[in-house]
């Protein structure tokens, strides 16, 4: 299913102001990990640690959903796979392999169960996850 542009438009605001709104929870969680640092207790600076790990996990969910959709609205426009890496390539764009990029694609299928899926996971390769995906869409189809 197609996006118009006003849709696409919507979406990109509505991920810059989610940017803004993580680099001033960023800025705010920098500044109070300092003032741990400069003397809050032990079990403060671990807590603090692992807040700042699960922002930083729900950062990437969101940062990894734009590359899902960026690389499938992109591979759209080409014939073949074989065209679209040379593309990559040529745009200096490649920052991926094939598996990655094609697993990125294939997420696109499903927002809504990527989503879930990414921020379930620990790991962070973009075919690791794809495999994850689709053995558990296995083992929930029997």
């Amino acid at each position: 299913m197609a996006l118009t542009n006003a849709e696409k438009q919507k979406r990109w605001r509505d991920r810059r102001r989610a940017l803004a709104r993580q680099e001033q929870e960023h800025k705010a969680r920098v500044a109070k990990v300092t003032s741990l640092r400069n003397g809050g207790s032990d079990s403060k600076k671990i807590q603090q640690a692992y807040e700042t790990t699960e922002y930083a996990r729900a950062d990437w969910v969101t940062h990894l959903l734009g590359l899902v959709e960026a690389y499938a609205d992109a591979r759209k426009k080409f014939a073949s796979d074989k065209d679209f890496a040379h593309w990559l390539v040529e745009n200096e764009v490649d920052h991926f392999g094939s598996p990655d990029w094609l697993a990125l694609i294939n997420m696109a299928s499903d927002l809504e169960r990527t989503k879930i899926m990414l921020s379930e996971l620990k790991g962070i390769s973009p075919s690791g996850i794809w495999a994850e995906m689709e053995a558990r869409r296995l083992v929930t189809s029997d």
